[in-house]
This record gives structure tokens, sequence and C-alpha cells, in this order.
């Protein structure tokens, strides 16, 4: 709608998400419906002016109205006036998509080529606007032009009635003018640009750009290189779309992430409500496999359990933002039992990490990495005991041919997912903790991995990643010291770490960027920390990570593990033990 001839009697809400105001008193239609406050704000006119019609305020500016006044530049005026997303149904029949004679692999043929030219340009075009090059003032908005003949085939039914109330739910723009908000980094900054004007959610034929942007606005805020991010989900989410029973578990997701991005970083009640429904249908389909007989073949017993997985990578993500720590425990716990069929190991062998991690499933490849660094910062053992015979050779030639790590979700570096693998097979080996030989190699392994700080040249984004790395790096050492040698807090060698990763750490500004992936290695250094000074940084630093991580449940009980040790240990007068950790997750989460 163009400026002049917006409501200008409209209610205050309405005017807020720029929606037509049916004008209805008290309430309007639109504001019942979605249960939102409904009022109307009137501008007080002179008494010699009482025969015009009564107008009511202006909406306040949305984020990306004051992002243009603050540059300086009229960006509105550089968009096209109607950037129409919607297809006529009668000039294009909708696509149908048949699971049934379709196999994941053919998504792009059943989406259909000019589906996904927009879905690439769209990806790439969010990559562009990611690169720390980007300059406000010299920045022309581009939007792509969605072809009139891009249909997607959406079934009918239960899940279209549930998408129809989540749609209804009032939108609002991320606060920029918050302390939160001036923590992001650039890259969620700028999709804001990106991100306007909204697609209009309740048309089918908008269903999959709509999903595409909402990944895409969550990666930049959630996920640690979100540049990686958006082109790993593009794929998948284009692929889930080809198979019914995964579409509609992914659309509901965008949702979450929608309102967690329009909510200021929180899911909200409503958020809430569609995870808790999402896990629930996970769980039917969890144990519906697992009651049904097993296929005689391995290998049909292994497909039709990566296929349970599916949606598991997002669904645990939300999961661990909206419900407690113990429901995260209990959940993987049954997908435990799936992930043991997916794998191509009898049962009772131990499971090759190597093979995991190679293995075309990321959901996997997730699981995985997620019971090790799970296993790492709450004393509990692993799901299953892993084959991790490590050397940087074997390393390279997993990643260096094959781009499979995990870091660009969780910031958990893919070389100590296998170190801390590593270490926790040796506390099995009687001996290892005091073979000196053993305990120098693990060092000199730990001291000289690399990392890879992703796709940017924003010097404060790369710090940032540098310090989540560095502190994953002496992690691993108390790890290693404590876990495996049986050290305490107040060894030598435990003592120097702690000192490095303070230091560290207090030379760091707080932010979005580390602080939203600092949780699991400030969690184990917490741990290690002897003197009352180093306990003092590691807490306060711990308070601006609750405020800041996508998962603040978890961040905040993690915190209250580290409290409960810390109360223990002060009172008995020692210096805390590996097993205080174990003891202080127990007293926390009760499992």
């Amino acid at each position: 709608m163009s400026r002049h001839s917006r409501s200008t009697t409209g209610c205050a809400a309405c005017k807020f998400k720029r929606r037509k105001c049916d004008e209805g008193k008290p309430q309007c239609l639109r504001c019942v419906s979605s249960g939102t406050s409904c009022n109307y704000e009137y501008i007080k006119v002179p008494e010699k002016s009482a025969y015009l019609v009564p107008r009511t305020e202006t909406a306040r500016r949305s984020a990306f109205s004051r992002l243009n006044k603050a540059t300086g530049k009229a960006l509105e005026n550089s968009r096209p006036a109607a950037a129409s997303f919607t297809a006529s149904a009668s000039e294009t029949p909708a696509l149908s998509v048949d699971p049934t004679s379709s196999g994941i692999r053919n998504y792009r043929a059943l989406l259909g080529p000019t589906t996904m030219a927009y879905c690439d340009k769209m990806v790439n075009d969010t990559a562009k606007l990611s690169s720390s090059s980007w300059n406000p003032r010299s920045y022309q908005v581009q939007h792509p032009s969605v072809p009139t003949q891009v249909v997607f085939g959406v079934s009918n039914g239960a899940f279209h009635r549930t998408f129809d109330r989540v749609s209804k739910e009032p939108t609002y723009f991320i606060n920029t003018d918050s302390d939160s908000a001036n923590d992001h980094n650039l890259e969620l900054e700028q999709i804001l640009l990106y991100i306007n004007p909204a697609m209009d959610k309740n048309v089918k034929q908008n269903t999959l750009p709509f999903v595409l942007q909402c990944y895409s606005r969550w990666a930049l805020a959630s996920v640690f290189e979100p540049l990686k991010a958006v082109h790993i989900m593009k794929d998948r989410i284009a692929e889930h779309f080809s198979l019914e029973d995964t579409r509609s578990k992914t659309i509901l997701a965008a949702n979450v992430m929608r309102i967690y991005m329009d909510n200021n970083l929180s899911i909200g009640p409503t958020g809430t409500a569609i995870v808790a429904s999402l896990v629930s249908n996970v769980q039917k389909q969890v144990r519906s496999f697992l009651v049904a007989t097993p296929s005689s073949a391995m290998a049909s017993d292994n497909k039709n359990a990566t296929h349970i997985l599916e949606n598991t990578l997002e669904i645990f993500a939300l999961q661990m933002g909206a419900q407690s720590s113990l429901a995260c425990v209990l959940s993987m716990d049954e997908i435990a039992l799936v992930v043991q069929r997916a794998c191509c190991e009898p049962s009772g062998k131990l499971l090759s990490l190597s093979n995991i991690l190679l293995s075309p499933s990321l959901n996997l490849r997730h699981f995985a990495t997620l019971d090790i660094l799970r296993s790492a910062v709450t004393g509990r053992p692993t799901y299953f005991k892993y084959e991790a015979q490590f050397s940087s050779t074997q390393y390279d030639q997993i990643f260096s041919q094959h781009d499979y790590g995990l870091q660009w979700f969780y910031g958990f570096p893919d070389h100590f997912v296998m170190i801390f693998a590593w270490i926790n097979s040796l506390r099995g080996i009687e001996g290892a903790g005091a073979n000196a030989a053993l305990i120098s190699q693990v060092e000199m392994e730990v001291q000289r991995a690399e990392t890879v700080l992703g796709q940017s040249d924003d010097p404060a984004l790369r710090v940032g990643r540098t310090v989540v790395h560095e502190c994953w790096r002496n992690a691993a050492l108390i790890y290693l010291y404590m876990a495996l040698c049986g050290a305490a807090a107040n060894d030598p060698r435990v003592l120097r770490v702690v000192k490095n990763v303070t230091r560290l750490i207090k030379g760091a500004k707080s932010g979005h960027m580390p602080d939203a992936y600092l949780t699991p290695p400030i969690t184990i250094v917490g741990l290690a920390a002897y003197r009352e000074q180093d306990r003092y940084v590691v807490q306060q630093r711990m308070l601006n990570i609750v405020k800041c991580a996508k998962s603040k449940v978890v961040a905040k009980d993690l915190l209250l593990q580290l409290e409960d040790v810390w109360t223990r240990t002060r009172n008995e007068k020692r210096a805390a033990v590996w097993s205080d950790l174990r003891i202080a997750y127990l007293n926390v989460v009760g499992i």
C-alpha cells in the first residue's frame, strides 16, 4: 500500500503491523481473532477544526524505518512501489508433490527450475548482505522478483488449520534500539533490510519463500556461522518440502523462528506451545518406530531410522530455547535409541565416530556432536562408546575432503569434537591418566589444533569467534587434566589454564558474539575455577551469557550447576574435582 493511501482511522495494532483495519468498535475483527489488544489513539484537533474526520496516531517506526532515518537514505523510495509475492491460481496450476512417486533426491525437479532459481537467488542475496564490506550509506536494497508461475503445492487439512492459527499472531520487528539488539553481529542488522517488504505468509504460494526467509533470519541470530548455515539449510528445506510428512514440521518450525526474531529473541508462549507440539510429534514417531518390528535387512532398517531423525536438528535446537534441561535430556534419551539403529555397527559394538562424521545424514552428525558436548558439560556419560582413535592426519582426511563439520551451528570446533571423544574414550582405559607420554601427546594435539573462522572479514566478528575457539581449546585441556588425569582445581596445570581463560574473557567485549556460544566451554572452566576472583569473572560472564544465549533455560541451569559446585566446595573447604560436575547436574536438573 502506498504512503498516501494508508488508513488514517485504523487501530494502533493494525497500523503498527501495516495491516488493513476494518475499524470495528470497540475492537476490530483482526485484533479479536488474533487476541491482540486493540485501541484507537486519536489525534487531538482544535475546536475550530471539529468538522474534520478524527484521525488516529501514526504507528511507531519499525526497526527498518529507524535504520533508514539513521543512515540518511530513503531506502523505501528505492524499493518497488508494490512487491507482489503471490500468483494467480487461475494462471498457473498448483504443483502437486507426491512423495510416493519421487525420492528425496528429486526435490529440485519436483519444485521446478523457476522455483529453485528463486530459492537460490534468495540465499545468494542473503549471503551478499552478510558480507562485512556492506555499507548502509552506499547500499541499494535489492529484492528478488518472484515469478508469477511460482506456486507451491501444500496439502490441506489439519496442518493448515494449525498454520492459520499461528499465522494470525501479531508480527513485530526487532527493536534495534534495545541493548540486546545492539549486541547482535552485523549480519543480523543487515538481514533486517532484506526481509522488507514482508511476505504474506497466509498465501499458499508464498510458503516456501516464507520458510526460507524465517530460517535465514533465525540463522543470523542463532547460528555460529550463518553464511554457511543458509546454504546448508536451503537444500534441506527444499528437500523437506518434497515430502508430505516433513513439510508441515518445517513450516511450523519456521513460525517459531519468526516469533523468536520478531519478539526480540524470545520464543514466548505461542512459540513454546508450537515447540511442545513439534517435540510431542517427534516423540510419537520415535515410539512408534521403536515398537514396530525392525526390518530384516539391516540397510533398510538403517534407512528407516535415518528418516525418523529428519527435522530433529531444528526441533531440538528450538526445544533447548523453550523447554527445561530435563525435557531436552528425555528427548535425547529416546532419540538415542533411533540413532543406534541408524548406524551401521551391530548392537554392542563401538560406534565409529569417523563414520558418523562422514555420514550424509546431518542429524546423525548432529547427535554425535551434541552427545560429546553434553557429556563434557554435565559429567554424564555419553549415550554410546565411540571408537575415536585420533590423529591430525585422520582429522585432515575427514574435514579437508568433506565439509561435514558442525562448527557452523554451535561454534564447537570440529577438531575438538574428535579430541573430546578421544579423551573420553581414554578414560575407560586403566592407567591412561598416569601415562605421561600419552598425556603429552594429547596436550600437543590440543595446542596445535587448527580452527576455521568462517567467511567473514568483519574484525569484530572474527575476534569474537576466535574467543569462542580459544575457550574451547582451554576447556579441552581442563577436560584432559581433570576428567582423565583426575587433577583437582588447585592443580598447577589447571590453575594456569583457568588464568589464561579469565584473562581472555575479561579482554573480550561482552555481546551476542561471543557470549551466545560460550556456555559449554565456560561451564567447564567454571568447574575448574578455584580462586574466588576467577569464579567471579566466570559468574559475571555467565550472567551475560544467560541474557544472550538462544537456549536461556539451559544456560541458566548450567550457571546453577557452577554455583552448586562453588557452594559445596567452599563449605567443605576443598578444591573441586571432575565428579562434582555430575553431582551438581543431578542436584539442579534431577537426572
